[in-house]
């Protein structure tokens, strides 16, 4: 049963970052994301070609949250309000006890600990707000960059395995997990609602 209302969506805070939901705002942004093949190497989005796809994303995903299916937040820099990448929950169980992690950033802000920050708080408040009793991350096995966050933050590799494309490519995968743990329920995330 969900108990929580992805309607009322959360803004969450960190030192150098506002976390809100995605919006037709953030079409650049998501084109930016979507048409750099370095950064969706390890996803399954094809390359964009036109600004069209972005808008066409971000009205999926409005429709997900109205749906209780996906929360997308929107990374901003505080310091100049500008669109660095998203993080995502989704995937969510039927009965709401687990969901998978989601992220990406731009290149030119990878490094300086940004996607560490909203890590951070989206694992608080799924831990603490949603209630989730388990987060998973699925992730292709050469992506260590991906790898090396979830580990900072206390995600465990569980076992690798084989993915076969409707094409027949077989991809390596890692699955990693993170149970909720009492660091996590030190505090509440601070919670504003759009």
């Amino acid at each position: 049963m969900v108990t929580f209302n992805f309607n009322l969506f959360p803004l969450l805070r960190t030192n150098r970052l506002i976390l809100r939901k995605l919006s037709q705002n953030d079409v650049n942004g998501i084109f930016n994301l979507h048409s750099n093949e370095q950064i969706i190497r390890y996803t399954t989005i094809k390359k964009y070609e036109k600004v069209e796809q972005a808008i066409e994303y971000i009205n999926k995903i409005e429709k997900g949250i109205r749906e209780n299916k996906y929360m997308v937040w929107s990374l901003i820099k505080i310091e100049d309000n500008s669109f660095l990448g998203t993080i995502c929950l989704w995937k969510f169980s039927d009965d709401f006890k687990y969901a998978q992690i989601g992220y990406d950033l731009l290149s030119e802000f990878q490094g300086n600990g940004f996607m560490q920050e909203a890590m951070e708080e989206v694992i608080k408040f799924a831990f603490n707000n949603i209630k989730l009793k388990r987060i998973i991350a699925d992730l292709q096995f050469d992506n260590d960059k991906s790898a090396k966050i979830l580990e900072k933050n206390y995600f465990k590799k569980e076992y690798v395995y084989d993915t076969i494309s409707k094409e027949g490519i077989i991809t390596k995968m890692m699955l990693y997990t993170l149970k909720d743990k009492k660091y996590f329920k030190v505090s509440k995330a601070a919670m504003i609602y759009e």
